[in-house]
């Protein structure tokens, strides 16, 4: 079960939960839930940035969707060709989703959150795209260079080693 300010959800019922938010346009129809296990809070870790700030590294939630777009709009056109290998304008809510929106097995992506649980803004993320017939991994950060808080060497250790010995994921 997930608790959420008091209110015990079953696992099994989650999906129903979702389809019901879209007839009722609570959210978009082309959303889809693809980890439907419990938000896996021992997964979270405050990381000490130069300077003393902190940034809150977490497994990356469906609802993460807005605030992953908001950071790709806030990234130089020289980064967003870095991480996606050519120019694009924007960042569609599909493929918002499948960056954010992930089972947390073979598909695992972390964020790198700054401000309270109820203001959140992304300064970072990284993912890894598992393909089981090749046992070949997409690798990928977004990381926001201009933020005092994300620092460049941000980037490694939001992908944490113990997340994927948890996995048994091998990532050299």
């Amino acid at each position: 079960m997930k608790t959420l300010e008091g209110l015990q959800i079953p696992t099994k019922h989650r999906a129903e939960l979702i389809e019901a938010a879209k007839r009722l346009n609570y959210v978009p129809k082309e959303h889809m839930v693809t980890n439907l296990s419990a938000y896996a809070v021992e997964e979270e870790r405050i990381l000490l940035l130069k300077g003393g700030r902190q940034v809150l590294v977490r497994p990356s939630r469906p609802d993460d969707v807005a605030m992953m777009q908001e950071l790709f709009h806030r990234l130089s056109e020289k980064d967003i060709i870095t991480r996606f290998f050519h120019k694009i304008r924007s960042l569609s809510y599909n493929e918002a989703q499948r960056l954010c929106n992930v089972n947390q097995e073979g598909n695992v992506a972390f964020v790198a959150v700054s401000g309270t649980r109820e203001n959140e803004s992304i300064v970072g993320t990284s993912c890894y795209f598992l393909d089981h017939s090749t046992n070949l991994a997409e690798v990928a950060y977004m990381i926001f260079p201009d933020s005092a808080e994300t620092p460049l060497n941000l980037t490694v250790p939001i992908i944490f080693p113990e997340s994927l010995k948890k996995r048994r994921t091998l990532f050299i």
